[in-house]
């Protein structure tokens, strides 16, 4: 009796964790969407999650 209601705890546990992770984590398209953001060389951007600048580019002729 002891070992049906532990397994039945342990799968209530679980479940809620399951339930929790699936309301708290951000949506699929939040993950993988492109940052937009606007800046010029040398100028600091911030982003929602961090900041960056860039010192310099190059640019392809062929691919």
């Amino acid at each position: 009796m002891m070992r049906m209601l532990r397994s039945a705890l342990a799968l209530l546990l679980a479940a809620a964790v399951l339930y929790g992770m699936q309301h708290t984590r951000p949506l699929y398209s939040d993950i993988t969407s492109p940052i937009v953001a606007s800046g010029g060389m040398n100028k600091r951007v911030e982003a929602r999650a961090f900041a960056l600048s860039l010192d310099s580019a190059r640019v392809a002729r062929v691919l």
